[in-house]
């Protein structure tokens, strides 16, 4: 599998199709494409869809990580996950997640994000997501290994 980035009309219609078909409580009418879009594709077919928006120099939110109902509890939704971390260059990550939403809780706490806050949204309560992301072999904001002589 391989995560590639959405940008032809009908890659982005599937790509709605998915993450509306995930969120069944939101209006199809009301999603918008304002990130990048990266989908898991096997074998031609579209496994996984994750969005990703830089929010400044320092922060980049996971939006929309969806995966297709017949693809779930395979591991598709962590290795997207996965490779769409790989592709952000801020020190911060961060994504909400509703309240109620125990597996996508546990998914982004194993890839080492944590809760930073609670609030309440139109739909429900969601929860604030940090993780500090290691780039080039450190910690952002780490200084540099010393070259060993």
């Amino acid at each position: 599998m391989q995560l590639k980035r959405v940008v032809s009309g009908k890659g982005l219609q599937r790509a709605r199709a998915i993450i509306v078909q995930a969120n069944p409580d939101r209006e199809s009418d009301s999603f918008r494409f304002d990130a990048r879009y990266y989908a898991l594709i096997d074998e031609g077919a579209m496994k996984a869809v994750v969005g990703l928006k830089r929010r400044g120099w320092f922060l980049t939110e996971v939006k929309h990580l969806a995966v297709p109902t017949g693809h779930r509890r395979k591991g598709i939704g962590s290795l997207a996950l996965t490779e769409a971390l790989g592709k952000i260059r801020t020190p911060l990550a961060c994504a909400t997640i509703r309240a109620g939403n125990a597996a996508s809780l546990a998914l982004f706490k194993k890839q080492g994000f944590r809760p930073a806050e609670g609030f309440e949204k139109d739909n429900g309560k969601v929860v604030l997501m940090i993780k500090a992301m290691q780039i080039a072999g450190r910690a952002h904001g780490a200084a540099p290994k010393k070259a060993s002589p």
